[in-house]
């Protein structure tokens, strides 16, 4: 866990930092951090959804990408099962 200064534009170096390395999580904590500092802070308000709306993308990807995978490893898995079934025949 990051601990995050109290002063809203060191929170904002460290947003700028989490969002080209497209960590999300850490973006978003950043965000909340600015505006419990400054609760009026529009372009906060407006980059904490649009950071939000990329995680959700980016853990929908995951999920694809980490679904497929595994059922490729079951087939794989599958179809060596039946090989050894056939070569003990």
């Amino acid at each position: 866990m990051v601990v995050y200064p109290s002063h809203r534009f060191l929170c904002l170096t460290f947003l700028q930092a989490y969002q080209i390395l497209q960590d999300f999580d850490e973006a978003a904590t950043a965000f909340q951090k600015v505006l419990s500092i400054e609760p009026t802070n529009k372009a906060a308000q407006t980059q904490l959804v649009q950071t939000r709306k990329k995680l959700k993308t980016l853990k929908e990807k995951e999920k694809k990408r980490y679904a497929n995978m595994f059922e490729k490893l079951a087939a794989s898995d599958g179809d060596k099962g039946q090989e050894e079934e056939q070569a003990t025949k």
